[in-house]
């Protein structure tokens, strides 16, 4: 998989070393992508693009805290898991942060998301980051507060503050929006501009395709029938997608690294060595980042593009013990908009 290579400073002090503008009015708003945020008149304002994402960066005035908002127009199939784990094998992880925690959120304005707690120690300062995200009307959304350790006390109200003024406009409606050429990099170009054209109707043969997991969160034995399944074509990796008949992800399962048959360890992409990652199991989040105990085996027999894709696996993932089968349609590698390419 084709990470992005970014320095620490990317995520704090990239904003610290922007030209300072300062904001005429305290509401940013973005009608475009349907929110809004209350940033003090002080602070130093500035946005950019990144491919196909829209970055906005605030700092304090006395460059001591940052807060990124980073959006993007995402498909039906972008999850909050999918968007945390691209976030964090991504952005998080080659900069050095370090996962605390990860949780379900609901802002105070009822927005709901997942709220992760990360930590980093850059030239011996302690740095935490707070970071919200959330997809709503296939908009996706990543709020990241950075911030040392060493101030947390004085500028906590401050920064509570601002975090809890982010709106977005009618967030409880499913109406799709009209989709705008995009480029293809970005969180966007990473999820592979995976949209509502996700192969989903697709049946195939129950027989194979079955998944046992034990857990003290989850437990049973599931079966699967359809296949959501396609490569995504900006990088080296297979989304698997095996849905029951109500539609619900039975099986959410990534391979990285090689697109082909042959054998794959658990973990996330790394230095080239095919891996994969299972990400939820009967529609709840198993894995959005493997603790260090998170261990497995994955053998692909067949991977045809347009064909088939058959495999057999079995991993110990955060505590659970899961192991199963399938034998699925493939699409052929995804464009953005979902076009067969």
């Amino acid at each position: 998989m084709k990470t992005r290579k970014l320095s620490v400073s990317f995520l704090l002090f990239i904003i610290l070393l922007i030209n300072t503008t300062n904001s005429y009015s305290q509401w940013q708003n973005d009608y475009k992508y349907k929110f809004k945020i209350n940033i003090p008149s002080d602070w130093t304002i500035k946005s950019h693009i990144d491919g196909s994402d829209k970055i906005y960066d605030y700092s304090s005035a006395d460059q001591n805290v940052a807060i990124q908002l980073r959006v993007f127009e995402a498909g039906e199939g972008v999850t909050n898991d999918l968007l945390i784990q691209i976030y964090e094998q991504n952005i998080l992880s080659p900069a050095g942060v370090n996962k605390i925690s990860l949780v379900d959120h609901t802002s105070v304005n009822g927005i709901p998301g997942k709220q992760g707690t990360y930590s980093l120690i850059q030239d011996g300062t302690e740095i935490s980051l707070g970071t919200f995200y959330t997809v709503q009307n296939n908009i996706a959304y990543v709020l990241t507060v950075i911030i040392p350790n060493i101030v947390i006390d004085q500028k906590g109200p401050e920064i509570r503050e601002i975090t809890q003024s982010f709106i977005i406009d009618g967030f409880q409606s499913t109406n799709n929006i009209v989709k705008e050429e995009k480029q293809t990099t970005g969180l966007n170009g990473l999820l592979g501009g995976i949209t509502q054209n996700n192969p989903s109707s697709v049946n195939t043969g129950v027989g194979e395709n079955e998944i046992t997991i034990t857990g003290d969160k989850i437990n049973g034995t599931y079966k699967f029938s359809k296949s959501g399944s396609y490569p995504i074509k900006w990088n080296e990796t297979v989304v698997i997608r095996g849905l029951d008949n109500s539609g619900t992800n039975a099986l959410e399962l990534y391979l990285y690294n090689n697109k082909g048959t042959g054998a794959f360890t658990y973990g996330l992409a790394t230095n080239g060595i095919p891996t994969f990652t299972i990400g939820a199991v009967n529609g709840k989040a198993v894995d959005s980042s493997p603790d260090g105990s998170s261990t497995g085996f994955l053998t692909v027999t067949e991977y045809n593009e347009g064909g088939m894709i058959k495999a057999t696996f079995n991993a110990h993932v955060n505590g659970h013990d899961i192991k199963g089968s399938f034998s699925l349609p493939l699409s052929t590698p995804k464009d953005y908009g979902g076009y067969d390419l």
